[in-house]
């Protein structure tokens, strides 16, 4: 996605949202599976689309990292494997 991120606040949260919606404005996500660690869950997470300008179709694994307070999503990020989800968070399976 164009920006590539750190998103931050509620702004940079919808600006990544309107990046990625602009490109693949069909997405869905699909959450699979989640570990629950506490204060920080780790998503499976299934993301399917198709291009805006192709047609040309998507689909990704990807692990996201959250880490909650008081019931919020206070901080994330998408990984590309369970791994490197679990090394985000200083975990190892």
């Amino acid at each position: 996605m164009e920006g590539g991120g750190p998103y931050r606040g509620h702004d940079g949260t919808r600006s990544g949202w309107q990046n990625l919606l602009s490109v693949t404005p069909n997405f869905e996500a699909e959450v699979e599976q989640v570990r629950d660690l506490g204060q920080v869950t780790i998503p499976r997470q299934r993301n399917r689309g198709r291009a805006f300008a192709s047609g040309a179709p998507m689909e990704q694994t990807i692990w996201q990292v959250v880490e909650w307070r008081d019931g919020k999503a206070i901080w994330w990020r998408a990984c590309p494997s369970k791994e490197a989800a679990f090394e985000a968070v200083g975990l190892r399976e």
